[in-house]
């Protein structure tokens, strides 16, 4: 564009007589621009005016681009409150009892038919023995609230805010029941934020339908009387609890404890291992009868899963299958835990290192024992005779 205007310059200084060598050539040059700049600023001001006097018009009538939605409303359903935690421990509904007076009551009593009066102790007594097979489970947001610093109370407010699903029925009974299985673990950290965060959240509850945002305001504010009560319960529970887990290792120790061992069905089976020596060889070969059919690559796949999970075994465990003794493997799983060995078992299954064999000889001839004895007597008879 500024090229065809400067050749337009050009040739108009050219029309004038000016000639390519001539000084005035820059003056005229110059001369013309401003001549062009000033045309294209009168044009523009007649365009303004045009769009003006077009604008105008427009505004005097009604079109579509002149409607705008002044105010709409909408109903907006609030977000439904979040499930309870699974396995989460909920208070039975009472039930209403209507009792009779019984006139002349040692009458009654004393009838062949009257019923013992304590049914209702006995229904009690059932419901009470009444036991909970499924125990409250973590969920992440609570995993993550979980692991929140101890007295971090502004960081519990904050995120009990933000997730919804942390402050439902069974959520301190599952933070409960996490800690114990950390102390357990020996993770007594994780014990102490888990009990902690529990007794949060039972406050909470404790306090009402408000009781979140008073207890926190009293905790952030630093309220002398409230934080030693609720951090006083926090170290009288999590004493309780390492005391709970204390006895239950030792009824544990003493009961002895279930283990996992590998025992033969009966005494004509031995049990062996197979241990791989190493991984495949990068040159592999199938030669002799029965291997026909049998890709090379998948007998290198499995080869090399064999290796795989044999190396990511436990050293004792890989010690133990390398020697060959049954009852040094047994000794190996029995200190592990109940699913960590049958993991192991499974595992030595699936990669065909463990072996399960027959002793003796098979007899496959389909004969038995007593035609065995005929063929042998009537041989010696035979030999008699001779």
């Amino acid at each position: 564009m500024m090229l065809s205007l400067l050749l337009q310059v050009w040739e108009e200084a050219k029309k004038k007589g000016v000639e390519k060598d001539d000084p005035k050539l820059a003056e005229a040059l110059v001369a013309g621009l401003k001549e062009h700049e000033k045309k294209m600023l009168e044009h523009q001001t007649k365009l303004r005016k045009d769009l003006a006097h077009e604008e105008e018009e427009a505004h005097k009538k009604i079109t579509s681009e002149d409607i705008h939605e002044g105010f709409d409303s909408h109903y907006v359903p609030p977000k439904p409150a979040p499930a309870p935690i699974k396995g989460a421990i909920h208070d039975k509904p009472k039930k209403t009892v209507t009792e009779y007076e019984t006139l002349n009551s040692k009458g009654v009593d004393a009838a062949p038919f009257a019923e013992p009066a304590a049914s209702s102790s006995k229904s009690a007594a059932a419901d009470a023995e009444a036991e909970y097979d499924e125990l409250p489970e973590l969920t992440p947001s609570l995993e993550g609230f979980s692991r929140l610093p101890v007295r971090g109370y502004e960081q519990s407010w904050e995120f009990i805010k933000a997730h919804r699903d942390v402050y439902v029925p069974g959520a301190s009974d599952a933070l409960l029941v996490a800690a114990f299985r950390a102390q357990s673990d020996g993770d007594a950290k994780w014990a102490q934020q888990c009990v902690h965060q529990s007794l949060l959240l039972q406050y909470c509850e404790k306090l009402g339908k408000d009781g979140p945002s008073m207890f926190f305001r009293k905790m952030i504010s630093g309220d002398p009387r409230a934080t030693s009560v609720f951090e006083k319960d926090v170290r009288d529970t999590y004493a309780h609890l390492v005391e709970r887990v204390r006895i239950s290792k030792a009824e544990e120790s003493a009961a002895g404890g279930e283990q996992i061992q590998l025992v033969p069905e009966n005494p004509d089976v031995s049990i062996s291992f197979n241990v791989p020596d190493g991984p495949p060889p990068e040159k592999l070969e199938l030669e002799g009868p029965g291997f026909e059919g049998i890709s090379v690559e998948d007998v290198r796949k499995t080869l090399q899963m064999r290796w795989d999970v044999f190396t990511a075994f436990d050293e004792r465990l890989q010690a133990a299958l390398k020697g060959g003794s049954l009852d040094a493997v047994n000794k190996v799983l029995g200190a592990m835990k109940v699913e960590e060995a049958e993991e192991v078992v499974r595992l030595l299954d699936v990669a065909g290192i463990l072996n399960f064999s027959e002793g003796g000889i098979r007899d496959e001839t389909g004969r038995t024992d007593t035609d065995s004895a005929d063929e042998e007597e009537r041989g010696g008879g035979d030999n008699d005779v001779d």
